[in-house]
């Protein structure tokens, strides 16, 4: 799955990776056992495009570029232990991991369009749970529940979620 982001200057590839691969004698054919994921990020603007990998040992279930920096989120994990981290690119290119937040109820994430505010939303059969968490000093600023929501969407000036 690719991810661009918003400005153009990173794309954001989630790649499937197995740990472990084993030859089946009879069939000749290789089992393979133990996926992880990697994030590759290409810093497209930047000389040579480099790219920076991220290595993640859980499923991951969602991701999303903030629209107007440099920072990611991502959710992770399996019910009931679901996490959702966040990620900065530094200016030298080193992503750096800014915080994870554990035992979360979500499925999917919603930047404001004006960034620095996240919804954390647990939709559909997750009964409605959202999280709104404000990304600048990494506080959870509300935690509400509208039972079987379907969608969320901010309107355009990131004052109001609907």
């Amino acid at each position: 799955k690719m991810h661009w982001q918003k400005n153009g200057d990173h794309l954001c590839v989630k790649v499937d990776r197995y740990s472990k691969s084993k030859k089946v004698e009879e069939t000749d054919t290789l089992k393979y056992s133990g996926i992880y994921f990697n994030f590759e990020i290409f810093r497209i603007r930047e000389k040579q495009i480099p790219v920076d990998k991220v290595e993640i040992k859980e499923q991951v279930l969602a991701f999303a570029w903030e629209p107007v920096n440099n920072r990611f989120a991502f959710i992770h994990g399996e019910s009931p232990r679901i996490g959702v981290s966040f990620y900065a690119i530094q200016t030298k290119g080193k992503v750096e991991h800014l915080k994870t937040f554990e035992k979360r109820v979500a499925n999917h994430l919603f930047w404001s369009p004006n960034g620095q505010f996240i919804v954390l939303a647990g939709l559909r059969s997750m009964n409605g749970v959202l999280e709104f968490i404000d990304t600048q000093d990494m506080t959870v600023m509300a935690q509400t529940e509208h039972f079987m929501a379907t969608d969320v969407e901010w309107d355009p000036t990131g004052r109001y979620v609907a």
